[in-house]
């Protein structure tokens, strides 16, 4: 995207250049034209962010998306609500770590609650400390 900015506002210097200078302006339309490729040449040199290894996406908050990202199948994008809550708990676990990791359940049903109370009385969930664990 920003290359195709730099093109486009290059174009438009010269074109500047040229309706103000006329054929005369040739040597003058050196100048944006020299600019541009600088620009382009910083922003080609700039390394491609790399989440091989997964990793919180940088930037300004606000204002919606703006970073294009590649994605194969399987992974997941979480919302930036949910990461801002949560954040240990999902570097914990990109981290691979086997350590107990808190997840906070609302327990909004008495369905759910009666599914974990007998998970817990037959053994199938094990509680430790105050954390819920189907280990």
């Amino acid at each position: 995207m920003a290359i195709f900015g730099v093109i486009v506002n290059t174009a438009l210097a010269v074109s500047k250049v040229w309706g103000q200078t006329g054929i005369f302006g040739i040597a003058a339309q050196i100048l944006p034209i020299a600019m541009g490729i600088a620009q382009l040449a910083i922003i080609a040199s700039q390394k491609i962010p790399q989440f091989k290894y997964g990793g919180i996406v940088g930037g300004g908050y606000g204002g919606g998306d703006k970073k294009i990202i590649a994605a194969e199948e399987g992974e997941m994008v979480i919302r930036k609500e949910v990461v801002r809550s949560n954040r240990s708990a999902l570097e914990a676990m990109n981290a691979g770590e086997q350590g107990m990791t808190q997840i906070n359940v609302y327990l909004g049903t008495k369905k759910i609650h009666s599914e974990i109370t007998q998970g817990i009385r037959n053994k199938q969930i094990h509680v430790y400390k105050g954390a819920l664990s189907n280990r």
